[in-house]
């Protein structure tokens, strides 16, 4: 307890100097906690990393994004859906602005986003969000190819189409 007393202390301390290298850690601590079901340390650290964050710069960034979409996922585990809901359409408007219109961490938010609808019976906004899903992701299928030895970003691209048709899926059962 003790440690974490001074972790804190720590955080703020840089929060008040914007240390800007404490944002990934903070991330990583957040994914640590998640996984040993720590919520109030892992609300804390994305309190904290998105606080950090925005000292560090005023316009969209990437980080920023990734902090609002952790923030969305948690929200979602514990059962906090509509907070979820803005936490990961805030992720999303933050993405098109920082990345683009196609990129990876943008389709993760979208998916994610395309879960929550079908947590909330919004059907057709979960058909949209999961085709934006598809549209978003970096490459498509079809220009993926895998001569030799595929780029770890290939089979993350495949991956998250794989897993934007699977919920295409799901959102088209549910519609019928």
């Amino acid at each position: 307890m003790y440690y974490y007393h001074l972790s804190k202390e720590h955080l703020q301390a840089a929060v008040g100097n914007e240390h800007s290298e404490i944002v990934p850690i903070l991330t990583n601590l957040v994914v640590l906690h998640s996984m040993a079901k720590q919520t109030d340390s892992v609300f804390y650290y994305l309190d904290v990393a998105e606080q950090l964050q925005n000292k560090i710069t005023q316009r969209p960034s990437r980080r920023m994004g990734l902090i609002l979409t952790q923030r969305g996922v948690e929200l979602y585990d514990v059962g906090r859906i509509e907070e979820s809901y803005e936490a990961t359409k805030k992720a999303i408007e933050i993405y098109r602005v920082a990345v683009g219109e196609r990129h990876s961490e943008l389709a993760f938010a979208y998916r994610n986003l395309t879960e929550i609808l079908l947590t909330q019976n919004r059907l057709k906004e979960a058909l949209i969000s999961v085709q934006q899903a598809t549209i978003s992701n970096s490459r498509q299928l079809t220009d993926t190819t895998f001569f030799g030895s595929p780029e770890p970003d290939d089979w993350l691209n495949f991956l998250g189409q794989a897993k934007a048709q699977t919920l295409k899926a799901k959102v088209l059962w549910a519609l019928a």
